[in-house]
């Protein structure tokens, strides 16, 4: 596979949060381009996560979409993103 990242590894200790629409026809954010990103970070060793809605486009519509991307969000960033009282005791 050939990589896009470059051999410097400044993606490290760098979380990365993928996601999109399975439907999302933008030419700039389509989600075999999420995918080809996703397993680039994959082979640079990345923290990385991907979710892909079904039945999403660019812009989220359905309701339960938007909160299931929203509670995703929010999980995601508690499990990496240490409080400043949880950092002065480590």
């Amino acid at each position: 596979m050939m990589t896009i990242l470059p051999s410097t590894r400044a993606h490290r200790d760098i979380p990365f949060l993928l996601t999109c629409g399975d439907s999302d026809e933008n030419s700039a954010t389509t989600p075999e381009q999420s995918l080809y990103l996703y397993e680039n970070l994959l082979v640079a060793d990345a923290d990385v996560t991907l979710s892909v809605f079904p039945g999403e486009g660019h812009v989220f519509s359905s309701r339960q979409s938007i909160v299931d991307r929203r509670r995703l969000e929010e999980n995601w960033m508690s499990e990496r993103i240490q409080s400043p009282q949880q950092s002065h005791h480590q």
